[in-house]
């Protein structure tokens, strides 16, 4: 390896890219891979013969290649946990309600800042009763915050929801025990909800 290689080396080591970076180029090669599916073995083209390259780049590609995976794998989980803990803590505060009232639709009509119509869950619809709502967020997006009553059990329930953004649209479906409020997440109908109660 020359000096060349070895300050190609140190170069590249000592790089980091942005989260948006490496967001755009998971999507240049998502998108490259179903270009490639949709035409199929027959229409490839021949492999092209590359010169060798320096085992500096070839370094520089691997470390760019962990670096998106663990960006990828590693914020995902990190963004969850966080959604987990915040529902779980926004649930247990005693933050007094902005809008009260029993009717979705004039929570709705009141709380005007959010970019989405409030909107139940489909299990929410039957054997709740809404008490009220306020502002909060959900992962650095605006969203509301319904406080609603478990007619069989009597419980307290927070209902969190926003507008199903890309990231929050890649959250799967998660169920978790947190300081001992269980809380759940879900995408439904183009939003993205929060569910916490005590847990039983």
């Amino acid at each position: 390896m020359n000096d060349l290689d070895d300050r190609l080396k140190q170069y590249y080591h000592a790089q980091r890219l942005e989260p948006s970076a490496i967001d755009d180029i998971l999507e240049n090669s998502a998108a490259e891979s179903n270009q490639k599916s949709i035409w199929g073995w027959k229409n490839r083209v021949p492999a092209l013969t590359l010169p060798a390259l320096p085992i500096a780049a070839v370094f520089a590609a691997m470390m760019i290649t962990a670096s998106l995976f663990t960006h990828h794998y590693g914020s995902q989980g990190e963004r969850m946990t966080r959604m987990l803990h915040e529902a779980a803590m926004n649930h247990t505060t005693r933050l007094q309600l902005e809008f009260e009232s029993s009717s979705v639709a004039s929570i709705n009509n009141s709380m005007q800042q959010l970019p989405f119509t409030v909107a139940l869950p489909d299990e929410f619809k039957h054997g709740f009763d809404v008490l009220g709502a306020r502002y909060c967020t959900i992962s650095g997006h605006l969203a509301a915050h319904l406080k609603l009553v478990d007619r069989d059990s009597n419980q307290k329930v927070s209902l969190f929801m926003a507008r199903a953004s890309d990231d929050l649209s890649q959250i799967k479906p998660t169920q978790q025990g947190v300081d001992g409020i269980d809380v759940q997440l879900w995408n439904e109908s183009g939003l993205f909800y929060a569910k916490a109660q005590s847990g039983s």
